[in-house]
């Protein structure tokens, strides 16, 4: 049935009878025409009943189309003249007697449509508007064709590029929209509910999308798709077949392979079909893509069972049907940023960018209209839409989608992982809990912002919960992208990055629990003394995890000695553990400007040193990266943890403008540059980074001391002007021309100008957290421009 009228709905079915029988001649048009005469629908509203019109409640659930339409309310009636066979406990040969009979009208309809000869209309009432189940893509060329059809989004073009069915128009919409309805019911029998009116009348939509999952009721799976392989759909025969009666194949670019999602919405099926959700790229491109998946996403994110998903492979086949399509969705998205640009100018895209947006569209489309219903499915899915990276952050999207994964992670137990009986569960719920942490951790450190959860104090110290090689051993050696020798290293770049993020965890809490900065200090004008202690601490089991961490990937991290892979993500959880020691010590020159007594219980001297120390370490791991050509593999992380040393370095710059040290400060700030362009490339938040220190480098040069100090530096009329911060023998100096003159860089700015240099660094950081510029009243009154 469709929502169509009568009068397009014909045309379209005398078009299919013609595709069905090519043999029924033109004088048979009268006999052929009686035999489509359309049926009284088995159920009609109390509105249609009335107009004596048919009415689509059965198919769209309420309101009906015509009452939409109509603008009336649409109400159920109960036709008196139903009955359906009842079946009594001492009766049971006779209901198996009434499936038996069921089953072979089901087996010999496929049969006739097959031999050409006309199906013989069906009396019986609950079969009436569902699709014969035995139909199937291998016993029906044309219910093939139709499920095909009903997946595209595009009618076929002839080769000149123009619709080959131009005279169909609605008819042929008419014929897709009713070919989705059946298509939908023929994987699950629901007649047996169609007598429920409270379904229909409660619930405003179809039953399938509304009722429980039983698989062992129902013998379906409404999550997964109901393919077995993903190779390109068959041309559908149509109204615009050539004499030969065969279609013009498309171009090899453009083909793409359909899906269909059982016990969905029509309408929602036919919306998101017509977004291109259902469809997918090319088998090749798409085992291309996941190939790039496991080579660059899994490492970092290790939440999905590598040996497990290349199961479902043969050769360029997939069986998409036995994995989750939102998952698979998300994968797609995720592994779009390392496809090459070539392979995605191939299937239509004109960059990066394009791709990953359509791409993250459709899987959060199929999200929202939540066509996923396993738990641990929807929070991995989850957690590589969490690597969305907009232009404008302001609604924090990101951490949005972190905060789903935490919660279906919770709700499939993954933190209590040791319960689960399954020892395979249990090994993929730890990794996935590990993931959810994993990404919270590092969000929360690259925008400042405060974590979604707190560790539970069995996961924040000890090795029991790491991650180890036995968590992966399933994986070992069943990987097409990783040999086993590559596969252990891995591993123990993630059982290094689980320790680590105990620590980030813990520096995060200092930092980022109160977001805004007058509540963070209002936090700590409580107990200053404990608050410094606290960050003394932490600072030392970074130190800790340094010492440990640094034996096992030494610097450099060669591509002669480690896989590309391993060069990356070992480097960038290195940069990870220098933007805490940066934040942590930032955080201690913070409190000794806005609280005196914070001034003896540290030494700026030590915070200075540790500060250069990192920026130095960040800096040459960035460097070596570059060298060997491997930043276009770092994630859109890397941009929030590198654009406070690139702000840095530009300061430098401006320093040594005119001078001997002008040219290699340049070549410095080059590999942040670099790097920076390679990210905006594939990331559309690197725009916004960009943005962000535009306004930064803009700040500095408006500020006429500064301007003026780095003018009578390069002039040599400098002097030690340092007199309120240290005294001068622990400035850096160096004799040229007889004077002694200070070395004008970010360093002495936290002794020359330390609110200025506070100014900067926390711009940045309420930047990133905010999604946008922050305003002089963001800061406390010791760092607003008139006190700079």
């Amino acid at each position: 049935m469709s929502c169509f009228p009568h009068s397009s709905i014909r045309p379209a079915r005398r078009v299919l009878a013609a595709m069905m029988h090519p043999d029924v001649n033109a004088a048979a048009g009268v006999n052929a025409r009686g035999k489509l005469k359309q049926r009284r629908s088995r159920k009609a509203c109390q509105h249609c009943h009335t107009r004596k019109i048919r009415c689509n409640v059965l198919e769209n659930g309420t309101p009906c189309a015509n009452c939409v339409d109509a603008g009336t309310t649409c109400i159920i009636r109960r036709r008196k003249n139903q009955s359906f066979p009842v079946w009594s406990n001492g009766n049971a040969h006779q209901r198996q007697h009434h499936q038996q009979q069921q089953q072979h009208h089901h087996q010999q309809q496929p049969q006739q449509q097959q031999e050409g000869q006309q199906p013989q209309p069906q009396v019986q009432h609950s079969q009436r508007s569902l699709a014969p189940n035995g139909i199937s893509s291998e016993n029906n060329g044309f219910a093939n064709g139709v499920e095909s059809q009903s997946q595209s989004s595009t009618p076929p073009l002839s080769a000149d590029g123009c619709n080959l069915w131009p005279d169909l128009g609605n008819e042929l919409n008419a014929w897709e929209q009713n070919s989705v309805v059946d298509a939908s019911s023929a994987s699950c029998d629901f007649s047996h509910l169609t007598d429920l009116d409270d379904i229909f009348t409660f619930t405003g939509n179809t039953f399938p999308t509304t009722l429980p999952h039983f698989q062992s009721d129902f013998g379906w799976n409404p999550t997964y798709a109901q393919q077995n392989h993903l190779s390109p759909p068959p041309v559908l025969p149509g109204p615009g077949i050539n004499e030969n009666g065969n279609l013009p194949l498309r171009p090899p670019s453009s083909l793409t392979t359909s899906v269909h999602i059982p016990g969905l919405n029509p309408r929602d099926h036919e919306y998101l079909r017509g977004e291109g959700c259902f469809d997918l790229p090319p088998a090749q491109v798409l085992k291309q893509m996941m190939r790039m998946y496991f080579r660059m996403n899994h490492p970092n994110l290790p939440v999905i069972a590598e040996d497990q998903f290349w199961a479902l492979w043969n050769g360029d086949e997939f069986r998409v049907g036995e994995f989750s399509f939102l998952l698979l969705r998300a994968m797609i998205f995720a592994a779009t940023c390392y496809t090459e640009l070539e392979t995605l100018l191939s299937i239509g895209f004109v960059s990066k960018r394009e791709a990953r947006n359509t791409y993250y569209r459709h899987a959060k489309l199929l999200f929202d209209f939540s066509i996923e219903r396993d738990a641990v499915c929807s929070a991995q899915a989850c957690l590589l839409l969490s690597y969305n990276s907009p232009k404008y952050n302001i609604l924090r999207l990101n951490t949005y989608w972190v905060t789903n994964a935490m919660r279906f992670a919770r709700i499939a137990r993954a933190n209590s992982y040791h319960r689960a009986r399954d020892p395979v569960k249990s090994k993929l719920l730890k990794r996935l809990w590990w993931g959810v942490i994993f990404r919270d951790r590092i969000l929360s450190l690259g925008l400042r912002r405060s974590v979604q959860f707190e560790l539970d104090p069995s996961w924040a110290e000890g090795e029991k919960h790491t991650l180890t090689a036995e968590d992966f051993q399933s994986e070992l050696g069943n990987s097409q992208v990783h040999d086993p020798e590559t596969q252990l290293r891995i591993f123990e770049v993630i059982a290094a990055t689980c320790r680590l993020m105990r620590c980030i965890s813990h520096a995060n809490r200092i930092m980022y629990t109160h977001e805004h900065l007058d509540d963070r200090l209002e936090a700590v004008s409580k107990s200053v003394p404990g608050t410094i202690a606290d960050i003394k601490r932490c600072l030392e089991s970074l130190r800790q995890w340094h010492d440990q961490s640094i034996r096992l990937f030494p610097f450099p991290i060669s591509l002669d000695d480690a896989h590309e892979t391993i060069c990356v993500y070992a480097n960038l959880m290195f940069s990870y553990h220098v933007s805490a020691v940066f934040g942590l010590n930032t955080y201690l020159i913070l409190l000794r400007e806005v609280f005196p007594s914070a001034r003896s219980l540290f030494s700026l001297e030590e915070s200075k040193e540790a500060l250069e120390a990192a920026n130095n370490d960040v800096s040459r791991r960035t460097q070596e990266l570059v060298q060997v050509r491997l930043v276009k593999f770092l994630p859109i992380s890397a941009s929030a943890i590198l654009a406070l040393p690139l702000v840095l370095q530009a300061i430098n710059v401006a320093a040594a403008r005119g001078s001997g040290m002008e040219a290699v400060e340049i070549r410095r700030l080059d590999v942040f540059t670099r790097t920076l362009k390679s990210q905006q490339q594939s990331f559309d938040g690197s725009d916004f980074c960009s943005d962000v220190l535009a306004n930064i480098v803009a700040y500095a040069q408006d500020d006429t001391k500064l301007v003026s100090s780095m003018t009578s530096w390069r002039d040599g009329t400098g002097k030690d002007v340092n007199s309120n911060a240290v005294n001068g023998g622990n400035l850096q100096a160096s004799a040229q021309g007889g004077q002694n003159k200070i070395k004008l860089d970010w360093g002495n700015l936290v002794y020359k100008r330390p609110r200025l240099f506070l100014r900067l660094v926390l711009y940045l950081d309420q930047a990133f957290s905010r999604g946008g510029p922050p305003q002089d009243e963001d800061f406390p009154p010791e760092l607003q421009r008139a006190s700079v």
